[in-house]
């Protein structure tokens, strides 16, 4: 009895030594899968995070001849503009200070309130604008009985004078008024040059910018705060040259809060789901941008009045490597990776489209990440 019982605790020690050593074992297999998996999926990350890198530099590759002819434009206004200061500048500073002693007070105002006429931005007219405006100018002056009414007209459209010519009567009936008027002409291109140049730096700043912000790239892989607006602005002005060719832009922005996300990630988005737009659109209809708001976050529609998308290949839109653009034009990667971006900010990408109609593509994005 007493050997039974001793063969009996013998056979439970070494059960539990046995139990022991195979938790320690599937223990060991457990920790090599798991950072086998951590591993792998480290990877999976990185190539994830190559793949959208790798599709941003393909985008701004198509977007360098279109931003180079976007800086061209305000870079030549400049150019031009400060030609025309350069010269007017010369006449000005030789001839103006006599001018200022033909004038009587009285003159001399009136000669300033048609200069002041130049700050005032319009809109250029047609050459059948100027023409018409011309014919009017000139049949109040003979009527008035100022002579060379013509030309004095033609002084006073360039100067944006489009109503009400005998105002300045004072001035256009002196006896040296085609000098005064030259005068006056050369001072307001000069106001209006000095205008042409900041708009064009304007619009050159606000290129580099949309530029800057689109290549950005954030390294810490950390959400930040940002305002959706921005980025949505920054893609279309990414795409101005394409976009002023025939596409009719509609904005619809509320007025949303800023969303945690990877600012630089969701730029790419914007840019992928425009770009599709205007492609369908072959540069000619009507763009919508929506953003608004929703129970703890924001919804952006960007919706086009294309040929739609068929229905036996809506399902295939969002594979890898499947387009319907012709060669060169695409990777087939676009609308895969834009999904899986949203995807990463716990947020929805949905598709409507009717053929004949048009199509809109859908993000809600959450206001916060748990």
């Amino acid at each position: 009895m007493k050997e039974r019982r001793v063969d009996h605790l013998v056979m439970n020690e070494a059960l539990e030594e046995a139990n022991q050593v195979s938790i320690e074992f599937r223990t060991a297999q457990l920790k090599e899968s798991s950072i086998a998996l951590e591993a792998t999926l480290a990877n999976l990350r990185k190539t994830q995070s190559q793949l959208i890198q790798s599709e941003k530099m393909a985008t701004l590759g198509q977007l360098v001849a279109n931003i180079a002819h976007e800086l061209n434009t305000p870079l030549g206004a400049v150019k031009s503009s400060g030609e025309s200061i350069s010269g007017a500048f010369d006449q000005v500073l030789s001839n103006f200070p006599a001018l200022l002693l033909w004038l009587d007070g009285t003159t001399r105002k009136i000669f300033f309130e048609l200069v002041d006429e130049m700050r005032n931005p319009s809109e250029a007219l047609s050459t059948r604008e100027e023409r018409q405006l011309n014919r009017a100018f000139s049949a109040a002056m003979i009527e008035a009985g100022i002579t060379e009414a013509q030309i004095k007209a033609d002084f006073l459209i360039a100067m944006r004078v489009k109503d009400q010519p005998l105002r300045f009567a004072q001035v256009l009936s002196h006896e040296r008024s085609i000098e005064i008027l030259s005068m006056a002409n050369q001072i307001g291109t000069i106001i209006s040059g000095t205008r042409n140049i900041n708009q064009a730096v304007e619009r050159a700043t606000k290129i580099a910018f949309a530029l800057k912000s689109f290549s950005h790239t954030n390294y810490t892989g950390e959400m930040q705060q940002a305002n959706i607006r921005n980025g949505l602005e920054t893609a279309l002005t990414l795409y101005n040259n394409q976009i002023k060719q025939g596409i009719e832009v509609n904005r619809i922005y509320a007025d949303v809060a800023t969303i945690e996300c990877l600012e630089d990630e969701l730029n790419q988005v914007w840019t992928n789901l425009i770009q599709n737009a205007l492609q369908a659109m072959q540069n000619n209809g009507k763009l919508t941008v929506t953003l608004a708001a929703f129970d703890h976050g924001v919804t952006v529609a960007i919706a086009d009045n294309g040929p739609g998308i068929p229905d036996d290949i809506k399902n295939r839109i969002f594979d890898p490597f499947f387009t319907t653009k012709p060669i060169g034009e695409g990777t087939g990667l676009g609308l895969d990776i834009s999904r899986k971006i949203i995807e990463k900010h716990h947020g929805r990408l949905d598709l409507q489209s009717e053929v004949g109609v048009g199509t809109t593509f859908t993000v809600w994005l959450p206001l916060k990440q748990l």
